[in-house]
């Protein structure tokens, strides 16, 4: 129940996910399930460990981090706004490492992901004496993910064919407006 929590809200990396998968179909939405499935085993077995030393690490810098990564979020923001409109059309050769990194960048700086998963990481802080609990914990988180994943990409796929120029054109306006508003709620969190 955790990984569909903490992945099914509709954040930067499902707008990713959407976005990619009109623009590159398949391929595009692969590349960023398996960027946010690597990142969901990272930070999950971060949270399944129930590290002591890293809960109180990112608390003590929580307020830089609220900062760092909503300035990430919205340098994103700014990215994807000056894009042309050439971006939401197919692309014979993708750069897939770039959107790989892309995803793994945004899953590891969102400061909405990696307090949901310090929150579970207080949570599981000292239970890890039963034997697979770890294992369980990464499997389920990451595996609730991937199914998220899995049925945005579907529906997306399954409806591209109907999207019409104008429903990318206010695609190219949404998906900078949420990194905006994922960025600024971020530093907002600070005050």
């Amino acid at each position: 129940m955790a990984g569909i929590a903490i992945s099914v809200p509709i954040g930067p990396i499902n707008m990713v996910c959407i976005k990619q998968t009109i623009r590159l179909g398949l391929t595009g939405f692969l590349v960023v399930a398996m960027a946010s499935g690597i990142a969901n085993v990272v930070l999950s077995g971060l949270a399944a460990t129930g590290s002591v030393a890293i809960v109180q690490y990112l608390t003590h810098y929580q307020k830089a981090l609220h900062v760092f990564g909503g300035v990430v979020l919205i340098g994103f923001g700014v990215r994807e706004l000056v894009k042309g409109k050439s971006e939401y059309h197919f692309v014979d050769s993708p750069d897939l490492k770039r959107l790989f990194l892309q995803v793994i960048s945004i899953a590891f700086s969102n400061p909405m992901t990696i307090l949901g998963y310090m929150s579970l990481m207080i949570e599981l802080a000292g239970n890890t004496a039963q034997a697979g609990m770890i294992l369980s914990v990464v499997a389920g988180l990451t595996l609730a993910s991937v199914v998220w994943r899995v049925c945005l990409g579907s529906l997306v796929l399954r409806i591209k064919g109907a999207l019409v120029l104008d429903y990318i054109r206010y695609l190219r306006i949404v998906c900078p407006l949420c990194f905006f508003y994922f960025g600024v709620s971020s530093i907002l969190r600070v005050f």
